[in-house]
């Protein structure tokens, strides 16, 4: 299904009965990221296609995360709901951040699966790298601006992240605008159920990051997921489900 808003269009489906869970995976992925997990939930799911992905048409401008938390809030009240739990993996986890800071008061639970939404601590390698891409890419400023926007896209291609060769276009605009984002200053200012539920193995966003994340949400609990890594919703997917089940059955049971 689609629905249409001024902007911007999002696919969706939804599945099951009873409380909701609106799902937003992460960078790269589709609605089909959750839907092994919302299948096995006794609640009513709504799976998105974030804009840009799936058949979800991209933003026609560089979004930033307060705008992808935006289309989800429209979202949300287009179709009338309230008082759901809001499920975010990776890139999806810091979008269901901004809306928590927004509209709190919606919101029944969060639960942050591998979250972005803090800054990464850069390995030496990972240092050196950057260093010496920002040397290259001020090097190329001896030559002429055509030769030099050609250079630099090389550059980039040659430096950058999987994720950002693998987008294009205003996708690509988009990622890095919102790796940017260091929503650490606001994380107190949650005060719902959460639940963090991390991959012990995972290297995209460390199990530090989730203890970091518990630290600043008052009413949050961590649970590290053995043998599994930046996917731990489809790499444990039993250990992931139990965490889920009992987490969403507190919350519910409290409403």
């Amino acid at each position: 299904m689609i629905i249409n808003f001024s902007d911007v269009s999002i696919n969706y489906e939804e599945i099951g009965e009873g409380e909701k869970i609106v799902f937003l995976h992460g960078w790269g992925g589709d609605l089909k990221s959750f839907l092994p997990v919302a299948r096995q939930l006794p609640y009513k799911s709504y799976l998105i296609d974030l804009p840009g992905f799936g058949q979800s048409l991209p933003p026609k401008i560089p979004w930033s995360t307060k705008e992808y938390a935006r289309a989800i809030i429209n979202f949300v009240e287009a179709l009338g709901l309230s008082k759901v739990t809001l499920v975010g993996h990776s890139f999806g986890g810091k979008i269901a951040l901004e809306v928590a800071f927004e509209k709190p008061d919606w919101l029944s639970s969060l639960i942050l699966v591998s979250s972005a939404g803090l800054r990464l601590k850069k390995n030496i390698s990972k240092q050196v790298r950057e260093k010496t891409y920002k040397t290259l890419k001020n090097i190329l400023y001896i030559f002429p601006e055509n030769y030099r926007r050609r250079l630099l896209e090389k550059l980039r291609r040659l430096f950058g992240s999987q994720d950002y060769k693998n987008a294009s276009g205003v996708m690509r605009k988009i990622l890095v605008k919102s790796v940017n984002d260091d929503l650490s200053g606001n994380l107190g200012l949650i005060d719902i159920p959460t639940l963090l539920l991390w991959g012990e193995n995972d290297t995209v966003v460390p199990p530090e990051i989730g203890s970091e994340f518990n630290n600043k949400i008052k009413n949050s609990k961590l649970v590290l997921l053995k043998n599994a890594g930046h996917f731990p919703h489809l790499e444990n997917m039993v250990s992931f489900l139990e965490e889920l089940k009992v987490f969403l059955s507190e919350v519910y049971n409290h409403v």
